[in-house]
């Protein structure tokens, strides 16, 4: 399969490996750091295929976070300038679908405080809440998923097996939340993103 294939919307290759599937996974978990922290501000447009990875949008992306980490792991698998420009629009695509979930996720947070500081409790309420918030997630999580498969659709196999060998290293370092290892600034807590 050509690694410029067109991703399929309606399934997932069955021959994908562990492996693979952990590399796509690993890179769609960016996601979900550009979409947190893009909850109230606007997402930068892409960048003009071949642009400099330290010039124009890209300071507007590492702004997002979700450069140092994503950037890092394309850097030492050698993508391309072509590469890096579709799944920066996959990335960016994703965030503008998930940003009204994001304001939802938030306001349900928000009415899920009032609910627990309220003198009397109550858990039916707190129950309806908990169902709303596992069906915007979920929502989150099919758009998550579609990126990952477009992604791992623009790298080749090779890539793929390289980036998957590299989380797999850091999952089994026991990297915490937080952590500012050679992968990144707390990539494994909430997603990755670092150009070179």
């Amino acid at each position: 399969m050509s690694p410029y294939t067109t991703a399929s919307t309606s399934r997932f290759p069955q021959h994908l490996s562990a492996k693979v599937a952990l590399g796509a996974l690993g890179l769609g978990l960016c996601l979900m750091t550009g979409s947190a922290q893009a909850q109230s501000e606007p997402s930068p447009a892409p960048a003009p295929v071949g642009q400099g990875m330290h010039h124009g949008h890209d300071k507007a992306w590492k702004h997002h976070g979700m450069d140092r980490m994503m950037q890092r792991m394309l850097d030492r698998v050698h993508a391309t300038p072509e590469q890096r420009e579709r799944i920066r629009g996959f990335q960016t695509r994703a965030m503008e679908r998930n940003r009204p979930l994001m304001e939802q996720m938030r306001s349900l947070m928000r009415q899920r405080m009032q609910v627990l500081a309220a003198p009397q409790i109550d858990l039916g309420a707190l129950e309806n809440l908990r169902s709303k918030q596992m069906a915007v997630a979920d929502q989150m999580s099919k758009t998550m998923t579609q990126t990952q498969y477009e992604i791992a659709l623009v790298l080749t196999p090779a890539q793929r097996q390289q980036i998957a060998h590299m989380l797999e290293e850091r999952m089994g370092h026991g990297a915490k939340p937080g952590d500012h290892g050679d992968m990144g600034h707390g990539a494994m807590s909430h997603g990755m993103g670092g150009a070179q």
